[in-house]
């Protein structure tokens, strides 16, 4: 294995559109993967092929994509019944309601809520949800490890809890008893009938850290609500404008 065979596989993955972050994630595995092997298994390999190889530009784009709020009849093209088109917000949230499966629009409500990952969400159980104290226990889809490898405790909003009390509880003890595969496609079915681009399941969890940072000032206690694994990742994710943030330094 040489670096050219690993830069031959960047580029098959560019040429499909894989986005610049996913490239990079793949190749940071195969770095680790060769490096295990040669420190535990000697396997002989003078340098690391995969670390030689340069990574595509843009892999750590802050993500800035949220809702498009309502537009006024004048403003919004072809609109003349003078009836306000509604924000992105509430043509998803609908979307997902009249969708023929009943978790689709409590899931992606408690997704902004809770700003928790996709496979998080899946995972959660009854038994890890605390309606007293208002907590959760996350451990991922598999129900073991979150995305960074561990498992941690974080707090729920009010209307995170109202939404888990009116929901019905399932047999198999899961919050959300849905095929994770499945989610992922009716979300994007549910966003294609509200008439929404570009915004996807894990745009989400961005919307929900910008609004749980306007609660949780400290950016330590944001980093442990969110599960981010350090403070440049949670830059990422998080996202207010200049105008809210000198609001706050109004009296």
């Amino acid at each position: 294995m040489t670096s050219a065979d690993i830069a031959k596989y960047r580029d098959r993955m560019k040429a499909l559109d894989y986005a610049p972050a996913t490239i990079v994630r793949r190749l940071n595995l195969i770095q680790t993967i060769i490096e295990h092997a040669r420190r535990e298994w000697r396997i002989h390999l003078n340098t690391n092929p995969a670390q030689m190889v340069k990574r595509p530009a843009g892999a750590n784009r802050k993500r800035d994509r949220v809702f498009a709020p309502a537009l006024e009849p004048n403003v919004a093209s072809g609109r003349t019944d003078g009836i306000p088109v509604k924000s992105e917000e509430e043509r998803l949230l609908a979307a997902c309601d009249n969708d023929t499966n009943r978790w689709l629009g409590p899931i992606v409500r408690f997704a902004i809520l809770s700003a928790m990952r996709q496979g998080e969400i899946v995972g959660l159980r009854w038994s890890d949800i605390d309606l007293e104290k208002h907590t959760a226990v996350v451990r991922g889809a598999a129900g073991i490890v979150t995305k960074n490898g561990e498992i941690r405790e974080v707090p729920l909003l009010p209307a995170a809890i109202r939404l888990l009390e009116s929901i019905p509880r399932a047999d198999s003890g899961r919050v959300f008893p849905i095929d994770q595969n499945v989610l992922k496609m009716r979300y994007r079915r549910a966003v294609a009938r509200a008439g929404i681009v570009g915004l996807t399941f894990h745009d989400l969890r961005h919307i929900g850290t910008s609004r749980l940072a306007k609660m949780y000032t400290s950016p330590l206690d944001l980093k442990r609500v969110t599960g981010h694994k350090d403070l440049k990742s949670v830059d990422r994710y998080y996202h207010t404008t200049a105008e809210e943030l000198a609001a706050r330094l109004k009296p």
